[in-house]
Formats: structure tokens, sequence, C-alpha cells
């Protein structure tokens, strides 16, 4: 199962429409609940609502103008966190670890790449000179799946005996649309490389979400349970996880 991916089970069908309000598109989801929830995607902008299947257009119509203000204020901070995502790879730029900013700094000379983080608080990364930017991104992008590898390892450590299930396997890939998945048959995790960005207590979160498929595969009632009785603070982490700074 993949995380903030709704179950597909027949019964619980949603249905999906994308519409403009006020000069904005909007995707809204036909859902089998009681109250509108407006979300802000935080990799890409776009504008998610999730709504009661009874409710009428123009009520949801309302719904986001009266929420203008608060998803232009969103979109824009999404949008300068693109400044951050979208590098050139030269000194003094800003990058992301867990969560927490720090400098870029660049070292040219003969030997090999790598990347490495500084006692002064720096992320240097050390290219050969002429490296192209391309070459720049894949030395930092490996040093991250490193950071990421480390803290997995540990995290796995920690809970697998806590809830006396195994992961037999586990990877870290770039994703565009969800933070991790269970395959729940192979006992196979997959986490999304840009966890590496977010604050380490995110990452814990989506694997600590994607091990409880591992007892049950849907999200339901029995599944929130469980991320209540092994995480009970999963929600704030949640809600970290989906703020776009």
């Amino acid at each position: 199962m993949a995380l903030g991916i709704p179950s597909r089970d027949k019964r619980n069908k949603v249905r999906q429409r994308t519409t403009i309000i006020a000069g904005m598109t909007i995707v809204v989801s036909r859902k089998p609940i009681k109250q509108l929830y407006l979300r802000i995607d935080p990799r890409t902008a776009n504008i998610k609502l999730s709504a009661p299947r009874q409710i009428s257009y123009r009520a949801i119509e309302q719904f986001v103008i009266d929420k203008q203000d608060w998803i232009k204020k969103h979109q824009a901070r999404i949008l300068a966190q693109e400044k951050i995502i979208n590098k050139q790879y030269v000194s003094g730029e800003i990058l992301l670890l867990w969560g927490k900013p720090y400098p870029l700094k660049v070292v040219e000379r003969r030997g090999r790449h790598g990347a490495s983080l500084t006692r002064d608080g720096k992320i240097q990364l050390t290219i050969r000179p002429n490296t192209t930017m391309a070459n720049r991104e894949k030395v930092l992008k490996h040093w991250y799946r490193q950071q990421m590898d480390l803290a997995i390892a540990t995290l796995f450590d920690k809970w697998q005996p806590i809830m006396k299930q195994t992961v037999r396997s586990w990877q870290v890939r770039q994703m565009k649309s969800r933070w991790g998945s269970c395959h729940i048959d192979k006992r196979h995790i997959v986490l999304n490389l840009t966890l590496v960005s977010k604050p380490l207590l995110c990452l814990e979160y989506v694997l600590v979400h994607e091990m409880i498929h591992l007892f049950e595969r849907y999200h339901n009632a029995r599944f929130y349970r469980l991320m209540d009785y092994y995480l009970p603070e999963w929600r704030t982490y949640k809600r970290q996880l989906n703020a776009s700074v």
C-alpha cells in the first residue's frame, strides 16, 4: 500500500474531477466523508479538495472562494521552496538535510568525487574541475542516499522488534506522488528520496506507516488504531511532512 493513496475498494470508490474555481485549477474527489478537506500538494502546489458525495457544487465553490487567501499563501511558500529544490549546485546555495538548511561549499580538485557534512555546518561537494551540473547533482544524490540508508537501517533496527514484524528488503527511490509504499506479500518497503530533506521524524512516520501495512492492508479504522498505538504523535509528523517548508 502507498502512503496517501486511498483504498481502491469497490465499496469505497472515489469519484474525481478537475474543475476551475476563482481562476484556480482544483482536483475534486467525492468521497464517503462528512466534511470538506482542502490540501495543497507540497511537491507540485496543486490544489486537491475532498468533498462529501452529497454536497452541492455551489457549496464547494463557495468553500474554495472563502479559502483563496490561504491557498495563495501556501502555494507561494511551495513555489519559494522550489528555489531551494531546483539547484545549480554552486557554492552558497542552500541544501536541506533532515529539515535543516545547510550552505553548499563546492571544492574543485582532482581525485574522487564526494560529499560530506563539515564541522562548520556546510555540505561540501568535492568534484573535479569542469564537472557538469548533472554530475554534481548525481554526486549529491548518491550522498543523500547514503544518509537515507544509514537512517533507515537504524529505524528498522528500532521498529522491527517493537512491532514483531520483519521487513525483508527496502529501497530508496525518487518518487513524485507518494512518500512511501509497502509491497505486503514481498515484505518490501520503498521510501522516497525526498524524505532526506524533511525532519528525521517525518521519515520515521512514513516508515512506521508502511510497516503497519504488514498488519493491515487498507487505510481503515484498524489501520489508524495501530498508528495511534505505535506512534501516538503521527498526526503531528504528518502535518510536518506535508508542510511546504
